[in-house]
């Protein structure tokens, strides 16, 4: 919700609403938007029609989903990304990048594809390779969520 929509709710002023947000003991809570969920995406060589993919919207989607536990999305955009889990565990795959990889038909860009999961990517969804730049805290971000949109509907 906005500040406003918070404001009219409560009866209130959006600036008494900035003035409770900002006294608010802990983290602040920036908006969330494609641009900076990207920023945070372990490819550093992702650019382009690779940003235009299915496969990085579905990775996208995770990367919220892993910060916000699924609140503020929308029930479609859960739904399709709770398909994506299922269709790892499924197929038993993980997502590889790797800038060769041509586009599939169709597709707007190449970079991505499904590969057969080895024992070395362990519980995590993507593949880990030399295009891939982790930080110790992707570690957790990128395995499959314990909790998964709709199994706690």
């Amino acid at each position: 919700m906005t500040q406003a929509e918070i404001a009219r709710m409560y009866g209130t002023t959006r600036a008494a609403v900035s003035y409770h947000l900002r006294k608010k003991p802990g983290p602040a809570y920036p908006k969330r938007t494609a641009d900076n969920l990207a920023e945070r995406m372990p490819w550093p060589e992702a650019s382009g029609k690779v940003k235009r993919t299915p496969e990085w919207r579905k990775l996208l989607n995770h990367l919220e989903y892993v910060e916000t536990g699924g609140r503020g999305m929308s029930d479609d955009k859960l739904a399709r990304l709770a398909g994506f889990y299922r269709e790892l565990e499924e197929f038993n795959v993980v997502v590889e990048f790797d800038p060769s990889i041509p586009p599939r038909p169709g597709s707007a860009g190449g970079g991505w594809a499904f590969v057969p999961r080895t024992e070395k990517d362990g519980d995590l969804i993507i593949r880990v390779n030399e295009h891939t730049q982790m930080t110790p805290r992707d570690y957790t971000v990128w395995k499959m969520p314990k909790v998964r949109p709709n199994s706690e509907r």
